[in-house]
Formats: structure tokens, C-alpha cells, sequence
């Protein structure tokens, strides 16, 4: 069995309500196409520093976690990111060093 990676547009859920509310311009809603390693049992989506700058996402918390090898690390809690128009992928994202760019 192979890795899984998934292509998806990741967006500012902000900016969407901003945009919404006639406050800006849907060309200045911030956005990014990503290829993304799938993990079935993730709770959360894992974002680099370079998606969580993109896409103006703010720090809404720190939260610990298990790697696969069994250490524990602290993680930022990022968010609000949507998968495309009305899709809401997660309320909030882990901000990790080792995440896919």
C-alpha cells in the first residue's frame, strides 16, 4: 500500500467572510493549490509556516501531539481554512515545521 496524495485548493475562511460581507474583492480572497499527503484517521490538516503565511492564518491555540514515533511535540493550532466554495475542510489546521509544503 502507497502514499495518497490529494490536489486541493486551500482558502482564508477570514477572507471568505470579508469577501461575503462586501468587504473586499473575491480576487484578494487569499488561496493556494496544494498537493497533499491524505491520513484517514487525521483529526486535523497539518499546514507549513509558508500556507499558514499565505493564507493569513492566525494562531488560535498550542496543542500537544504524538508523532508516529511516538515522541510528543507542540503544535500551534492555525485556522480557519476551507477546501473551495462552501466546503469547510476543518475549523482549524496544525501548524507544524515538518508539514508538506
Amino acid at each position: 500500500m502507497g502514499l495518497i496524495y490529494s490536489d486541493m485548493e486551500l482558502i482564508s475562511s477570514d477572507d471568505l467572510a470579508l469577501e461575503r460581507r462586501g468587504c473586499i474583492q473575491e480576487d484578494r480572497v487569499r488561496k493556494m493549490k496544494v498537493s497533499m499527503l491524505v491520513d484517514s484517521g487525521a483529526m486535523m490538516l497539518s499546514v507549513n509556516e509558508t500556507i499558514k503565511v499565505r493564507l493569513g492564518l492566525s494562531v488560535l491555540d498550542r496543542q500537544m501531539g504524538e508523532l508516529a514515533d511516538g515522541s510528543r511535540q507542540s503544535f500551534k493550532i492555525v485556522g480557519h481554512v476551507d477546501k473551495g466554495p462552501l466546503r469547510r475542510l476543518s475549523p482549524r489546521a496544525l501548524r507544524s515545521e515538518a508539514a508538506v509544503p
